[in-house]
């Protein structure tokens, strides 16, 4: 790669500035313009809204801009100004998307163009190599998880109380 050829993905190391002392606002705003640019970006996944598969631990998300969003599709949202999101997409009707994390019962709400990024890939704690949003692995995991909602939340409780004695 020469000196001028920036690179497709855009990880914190390769950022102009250091994301720990941005503002989440400041740093979204950063992010926006890398990918009005044709970037992807790895940001780190903070929080447990898409817990058990994906944790603030370490997780890191490859993003994209947002070209259509679908059914299931992982994305980054702005729910409120300055407050961004990464949930699963669960219901879209008109400019209105419904989203849900993994980890959660409680559907949230915003417009289309609230929708910041949409996830390509995941890079779990310990991995050297990213999950595409597109592979046979995630695609399984996703039909069965977003058909499991009405009974997520025993379940989610079950497999807490089964780490915590393992």
């Amino acid at each position: 790669m020469s000196k001028d050829t920036q690179p497709s993905v855009i990880t914190p190391n390769h950022l102009p500035f250091s994301t720990q002392k941005l503002s989440a606002s400041l740093a979204m705003t950063e992010i926006r313009e890398l990918l009005k640019a044709g970037h992807s970006v790895t940001i780190p996944v903070q929080g447990k809204s898409m817990w058990p598969f994906l944790r603030g631990n370490g997780n890191k998300a490859i993003v994209s801009a947002t070209e259509d969003i679908r059914v299931g599709d992982a994305v980054v949202f702005e729910l409120s100004p300055g407050a961004f999101v990464l949930h699963r997409v669960i219901a879209l009707s008109g400019n209105d998307v419904s989203l849900c994390g993994d980890g959660n019962t409680t559907v949230e709400h915003c417009m289309r163009k609230d929708v910041v990024a949409k996830v390509k890939a995941f890079i779990r704690t310990g991995e050297k190599e990213p999950v595409f949003l597109t592979s046979r692995k995630w695609r399984a995991y996703s039909w069965i998880w977003t058909r499991l909602r009405p009974v997520r939340r025993p379940l989610i409780i079950m497999y807490r109380a089964y780490c915590k004695i393992f």
